[in-house]
């Protein structure tokens, strides 16, 4: 798998062979503030027009950004737009202990966009999330 980001936040990238992007977030992702979690979607968006894979296998388990409503309002309407001309169809999410974190992405993933456009569910194993992909 190759990598094509890293930050102190977390670290992102592809696998060709597979038509995916990963992504594992960190620890550190509870300094991250609303801007620089925009600066790290934005990469994030960016890499997928590029990579053009359908898949997405996200790894919160480490997640501990709390999402606002005016970041969530942002994703929809700034980042959910790159991820569908990407061609971007299936996120699977294996989740954090943290509630609040883990319901701050379930509400993100619950806009209107999202659930149009995009299938995702969560998986408490990277292992149930990649066979789910693969399916």
């Amino acid at each position: 798998m190759e990598v094509l980001h890293k930050s102190k936040y977390w670290h992102f990238g592809c696998s060709k062979e597979q038509h995916l992007m990963w992504y594992e977030w960190f620890d550190t992702s509870i300094d991250m503030t609303d801007e620089e979690y925009k600066e790290e979607m934005s990469a994030n968006a960016a890499q997928c027009t590029i990579q053009k894979l359908p898949l997405a296998l996200v790894d919160l388990r480490k997640f501990k950004f709390m999402i606002t409503p005016e970041v969530q309002t942002w994703t929809d309407q700034i980042i959910f737009p790159q991820f569908i001309a990407s061609g971007l169809k299936r996120i699977a999410f294996v989740v954090s202990s943290d509630l609040f974190a883990q319901v701050s992405l379930q509400q993100m993933m619950d806009e209107k966009i999202a659930k149009e456009q995009f299938a995702s569910k969560y998986f408490e194993t990277k292992e149930d999330a990649t066979q789910w992909l693969q399916s």
